[in-house]
């Protein structure tokens, strides 16, 4: 299958998640475990940015858990150019997606 990425700033909240429309749908407990999520993820953003470990990755998925996070789609790096598994930073995102209540969260974080 043929994928033509087109590569485009994110629109980031000042928590540092991009924005969506969905999270409109927050209550205002939901609001506040959203910022508590952000912390989380671009803590260990930033950590993966100095280095990649796969550790860091699992603690992303292993801190939502323990924060009440229980449906995680996907929390990985992939190449930006062809989305394969990555275990680089260079050209790399972290790709992540979970529900916080019945809102499903979607981001990527450039590690580059």
């Amino acid at each position: 299958m043929k994928i033509n990425l087109v590569k485009c700033p994110s629109i980031r909240d000042s928590n540092g998640m991009s924005l969506s429309s969905r999270y409109s749908n927050f209550n205002e407990g939901g609001k506040t475990k959203f910022a508590d999520c952000a912390k989380i993820i671009n803590s260990n953003v930033s950590d993966l940015k100095k280095k990649f470990d796969n550790k860091i990755i699992d603690n992303i998925e292993t801190e939502l858990r323990s924060f009440g996070i229980s449906n995680i789609d996907y929390c990985e790096v992939r190449n930006e150019e062809d989305l394969s598994i990555s275990k680089i930073n260079k050209t790399s995102r972290l790709f992540i997606a979970f529900y916080l209540n019945k809102v499903r969260v979607i981001d990527n974080f450039i590690l580059y």
